[in-house]
Formats: C-alpha cells, structure tokens, sequence
C-alpha cells in the first residue's frame, strides 16, 4: 500500500458517504479529465463508518489516545482525527521487535483528516524503517502538513482568527424566541445590626466569693 492509496481511504473515512477519487491530471490535450465528483456510495453501513470516525477523533484527541499529544494542532477549535500504525518489515520471531540496523527497523504511518466537524482535508505519511512509532515519528509530521494547509485555506484561517464568543455570566433563558444569558441577580445588602459598644460592666463578671467563706 502507498501513501496516496491511505490519503484516499482516510478522505472515504472522513467523508463518510462516497468513494472519493483522487485527480492528479486535469487536463490532457485541453480535454479536462474526470474530477471524481460523481463518486458512488461507500458499501458499507453508515453506522460502521462512523464508529471509525469517533475511534480516529479520540486517537488525536481524546487524553488517552495513542497520538494525543502529537495531534494538538493549536489553531483554535479546529481538531485533527487521525490513526497510528506500524508496518512490520521482517519476522521478529522470538527475538525483539527493535533493532538498529536501519533496513530492519518497522515503517511508521500516520492517517488523518480536519477539521473533524467539517472534513476538508486527508493526508498520510510513511516514514520507511522509521522505528519509533506512528504517533512518534508519523503523528508530528501529519500535523504540521496539516497545519501549513489549513493556514492557506481563506476559509480555515477566518474560522482561526475568529474571537471566541465570551462565556455566559448566567443561565441560559429563553425570552420570545431568543435564546440569551440570565441577567445577573441584584445584590441585596442586608444592613447588620449595630453591636452595643463594650461598657466597663460588659465582659465577664469577677469571681466573688460564697457568703460564710
């Protein structure tokens, strides 16, 4: 398998409902060539599909997943899906998967697709007898293509400079229609009562002594 065969099935994936086809040629002779507009449907169960989706979203983002760290793209709310993996090159048999002579070491992939709500680009990597890793050595490279494209996307870059809306001071109302923050409740400040100046015969008394003793 190569690298543009992974970029097409991770572009199936993120899509969701049609066999997407890559065009590397648009023209010949003036003639425009297919542009894979008319993909048909994936044969496969809608819900299946989306099961993989939500694996590959938590591989990148969720805390526990095997390439959270290296898929933190930090462009605002734009998150990255993704999935590791290794190929292995030889039979380790009983023996060390490791080894430091570089043509036994196992190649390293990385697949992924964002933005994860709106599916707009794919890419895949191959690192050949990388050895450490899809999330070590695939995961940081996927990430920064991805961030290069993302940041040429007229579309991708007004969505990252966008200021975040400003959180809510209350609870969310509902007043003709329109959904809005609570106004904040009116502080009441209850005057204390005024506390009696101490006087000499105030505090505790003295002892005084039974009558007789």
């Amino acid at each position: 398998v190569n690298a543009l065969q992974l970029a097409v099935m991770t572009s199936r994936l993120a899509n969701g409902k049609k066999q997407l086809q890559p065009r590397l040629i648009k023209s010949i002779g003036g003639v425009e060539q297919p542009s894979g507009a008319e993909a048909p449907d994936l044969p496969f169960d809608p819900a299946h599909v989306e099961y993989v989706r939500q694996g590959m979203i938590a591989v990148a983002n969720d805390r526990s997943g095997t390439a959270y760290r290296q898929s933190q793209l930090g462009l605002g709310d734009i998150q990255m899906a993704g999935k590791t993996g290794t190929a292995q090159v030889r039979n380790y048999g009983t023996g060390s998967r490791k080894s430091e002579i570089w043509a036994l070491k196992d190649h390293n992939l990385f697949v992924a697709f964002a933005p994860v709500d709106a599916p707009r680009y794919a890419v895949a990597v191959i690192v050949e007898h990388g050895g450490k890793g899809g999330a070590t050595a695939g995961a940081p490279r996927a990430r920064e293509v991805m961030r290069t494209v993302l940041l040429k996307d007229p579309d991708m870059r007004a969505r990252i400079e966008r200021p975040l809306p400003p959180e809510p001071t209350g609870a969310a109302i509902v007043e003709d229609g329109v959904v809005g923050a609570a106004p904040e409740p009116d502080v009441v400040v209850t005057p204390q009562a005024a506390r009696p100046a101490p006087s000499a015969t105030s505090g505790p008394r003295p002892y005084l002594s039974e009558p007789g003793r």
